[in-house]
């Protein structure tokens, strides 16, 4: 499973504890930020919210999921055209990041390390976008 190659597991593993870790499949791509020759970040709405979800996300109302990487990459690749509605998967192997839809890849990364954060919100509170991790 990917959350063994996280540099933060054990923070993780601290937000959900035995809850089940929401699936890295059918994420809606948000954001993309690289300043390159070393940094990627991305951003990602999870279609489905964690259930039962982790206790601080219950007491504070969170409905809504984000999830957030960041890694340092040693080799960058962008192959596709992507439409802003696709779903993505996003993939985690011991030295590959890679983001594809329906099966085909659009980004690889080799990486050295990277860092999963995954952030509840409540969908009210944001209405007309999702949260943005980097402005502009």
């Amino acid at each position: 499973m990917w959350l063994q190659f996280a540099s933060n597991k054990k923070a993780i593993e601290g937000i959900f504890g035995d809850t089940p870790l929401p699936s890295l499949n059918d994420l809606m791509l948000r954001q993309v930020v690289m300043n390159l020759p070393f940094d990627f970040a991305a951003s990602f709405e999870a279609p489905k919210y964690p259930t039962p979800p982790p206790r601080a996300w219950r007491e504070k109302n969170f409905d809504s999921l984000q999830i957030r990487i960041r890694a340092t990459v040693t080799k960058l690749r962008i192959i596709a055209d992507l439409s802003a509605e696709s779903d993505v998967t996003l993939s985690l192997t011991s030295k590959l990041i890679s983001l594809s839809v329906l099966s085909t890849v659009f980004l690889e990364a080799e990486y050295e390390n990277f860092d999963l954060a995954f952030c509840g919100y409540k969908s009210t509170d944001y209405e007309l976008s999702p949260p943005m991790w980097w402005r502009p």
